[in-house]
């Protein structure tokens, strides 16, 4: 084994094996078999202070004399101090406290004396005439015993690299060390277990893909020493090492074993992949479990910060900067490079805490949280029961997921609906806990009621962007209350489940089945939030004019023959109402259209002007003037919405019903 002679060598220099008592403090000493050792240098036995101690600790009733050796006393130094050499003292007293070294015994670190009055060979010594009377001393160190080692500084192996390379040999070589205070790293020596079978490596082998060994040998030192195996413990690199092989019999060593298996490749792992880890998002209590990519990495806590404070149970909230730091421990021999990395969800870590021993590291992530399309609100729909003459107004409304309504205000404030009176809803709302509305909601986001498009106002505090949503509020005015437009009572039930009385298309709907405009999209569902397209619009209207056979033949390239809308968009053409080579059939049908195809049908009335800013347009201001449609504000009538099925059969209703 490498440069092990020579170390053991010297180490024997520095210590002598003693028979001690199994517990020290104690007011006699009975002999044993456990072994400590003394770290005493160069001729200390004929040290002043030596000397001192043997007369303090006997009350000045002893002198040192000097070593013993095969039958004479001999001056020191001597470096090969074994069983057969003893100190020699020479004493002017009996007293049976020194033989039985009553009171001797001292604090950690301090020199104690063991003293037996020869008798014979009662010490195993033979007697001898120079040595009558006198006695024979031990001298050990009291110190507490070491239980556990940690070792720091052990290079990890990679495939093809040199064991001379910092890998085997004395400190010096390796720059292993110890922090524990008494135990001093002798070497480290490497095997190789290839098919069961476990050998010493030579220093200048190359790491190859099998199972290493790193035997660290440590010894005591200063006057300390090692429990027996069964009791001691190590850590090398920071990690628990499973064997601690034991104190050698001649010299007092720990041997502490460490693995390091290259079966699979090297043990330093580059980057680090973090998985399992789903990233926050607004309104759920964010994920704290993980994983690594690496089955020897342990994924530990994880802490969400923001502004360097660490958030308790964080929920998501849109908008926040945070930091998510994940702690990863290496295990089994494993460990972090110097300057380690990590992704989760392909972001890269801005920061990594490493520890010392560089087995385990915190990761540090930075993270804007935003919210799944599913708690992003932007078209937002409520439904009220539409203004009757003589019933009271709604307290609630029927609300779209994710919100929340706050109020439900009409104007004027009527206990009852009167004829005459036209009448605006006013919904206060607001995202719930696990929802966010949309970014600039107030310019990109509808809300309609009722089908209708309604005007959006802003909160009176706050803004009505992410997270500092305050109640905001959607208005609609409903056109005067007509008797004749009160809701009639169809002569068979409604077959319809989704077209309820309080809805302000039940009439339309159920006039327009009668009529045969237009039937359900099944028997028992009529759709009326469906958009409705231009194909749909133009049919409807044909069939309000009672389904005229037209005189031309159709040239729109689009417009397939035998479809349920060739005629109708035939006829449309004979009234001027869509032109050219191409109908666009599926295309949505808007509000300006849907007014326009109804005021050509009409025969192009005349109209006061009305006052929205957002079109110019007679067919506009006939549809105001007629009652088919109002605007969307008291200054827009938004021309480029699309139309539903329900706000469509409504419109004809109003235009042809009555």
């Amino acid at each position: 084994m490498k440069k092990r002679s020579r170390l053991l060598s010297a180490l024997l220099t520095l210590v002598m094996l003693l028979s001690l008592v199994p517990a020290l403090g104690t007011t006699a000493m009975a002999y044993d078999d456990i072994k400590l050792y003394l770290h005493i240098g160069d001729n200390a036995f004929d040290a002043p202070e030596v000397k001192a101690a043997i007369s303090e600790m006997t009350n000045g009733k002893a002198t040192g004399l000097g070593i013993y050796k095969s039958g004479k006393i001999t001056s020191g130094p001597y470096y090969d101090i074994g069983d057969n050499y003893w100190y020699a003292v020479r004493s002017s007293s009996t007293d049976e406290d020194i033989v039985s070294n009553k009171g001797l015994a001292k604090s950690p670190g301090e020199v104690a004396i063991t003293i037996d009055k020869i008798y014979g060979q009662s010490c195993g010594i033979a007697s001898d005439t120079k040595l009558k009377d006198r006695f024979v001393m031990k001298v050990y160190v009291i110190s507490d015993p070491i239980y556990h080692v940690d070792i720091d500084g052990v290079k990890i192996p990679k495939i093809g690299a040199s064991m001379d390379d910092g890998y085997y040999g004395s400190p010096d070589d390796t720059g292993v060390t110890t922090s524990t205070e008494g135990a001093e790293v002798v070497e480290t020596v490497w095997l190789e277990v290839n098919n069961g079978t476990t050998r010493i490596c030579d220093y200048n082998e190359t790491f190859g893909k099998n199972l290493y060994y790193a035997d660290i040998y440590v010894k005591p030192s200063h006057c300390y020493l090692f429990e027996g195996p069964w009791d001691m413990s190590a850590n090398v690199n920071g990690l628990m090492c499973r064997d601690v092989l034991g104190v050698e019999s001649e010299d007092g060593w720990l041997r502490v074993r460490a693995s390091f298996d290259l079966r699979n490749g090297d043990l330093e792992v580059d980057n680090v992949s973090i998985t399992g880890l789903d990233a926050p998002t607004h309104g759920k209590a964010a994920d704290y479990t993980a994983s690594a990519n690496h089955p020897d990495f342990q994924v530990g806590t994880i802490q969400y910060t923001m502004f360097n404070k660490v958030l308790d149970s964080y929920v998501g909230s849109k908008g926040d900067n945070i930091t998510i730091k994940v702690n990863v421990l290496a295990q089994n021999g494993y460990l972090f490079p110097e300057k380690p990395t990590a992704i989760w969800n392909g972001i890269p870590s801005v920061s990594a805490e490493l520890s010392s021993a560089r087995n385990f590291c915190t990761f540090a992530f930075p993270y804007s949280v935003g919210a799944e399309d599913s708690a992003i609100l932007k078209n937002l729909s409520f439904t009220v029961a539409a203004p009757a003459i003589g019933k009271a107004p709604a307290a609630s409304v029927t609300a779209p997921q994710g919100v929340t309504v706050e109020s439900v205000a009409w104007t004027p404030a009527d206990t009852a609906f009167k004829e005459g009176v036209s009448y605006t809803v006013k919904i206060g709302f607001r995202a719930d806990s696990t929802h966010i509305l949309a970014d600039d909601f107030l310019n990109t986001g509808t809300v309609t009621i009722n089908d209708q498009s309604t005007q959006l106002t802003k909160p009176t505090t706050g803004g009505i962007k992410d997270k500092f949503l305050t109640t905001c509020y959607a208005s609609y005015t409903f056109l005067p209350l007509r008797a004749e437009e009160q809701p009639v009572s169809p002569d068979q039930p409604n077959p319809f489940t989704d077209v309820k009385e309080s809805d302000y298309f039940y009439s339309p709907v159920l006039w327009a089945v009668e009529k045969e405009i237009t039937n359900g999209t099944s028997a028992t569902t009529f759709s009326p939030a469906n958009t409705c397209t231009r194909a749909q619009i133009i049919t409807f209207l044909w069939r309000a004019s009672g389904s005229p056979e037209p005189g031309i033949t159709c040239s729109f390239l689009d417009v397939p023959a035998g479809s349920y809308y060739e005629k109708a968009v035939v006829w449309a053409t004979e009234q001027g109402m869509v032109e050219g080579d191409k109908f666009y059939p599926n295309d949505p049908c808007t509000r300006l259209m849907a007014v326009e195809f109804m005021w050509i049908q009409s025969g192009k009335p005349g109209a006061p002007a009305a006052s929205f800013t957002d079109v110019n347009s007679p067919a506009v201001d006939w549809a105001v003037e007629a009652g088919v449609t109002n605007g969307t504000s008291a200054t827009t009538f938004s021309p480029d919405s699309t139309c539903t099925r329900g706000q469509i059969v409504t419109f004809l209703w109003r235009a042809f019903g009555k």
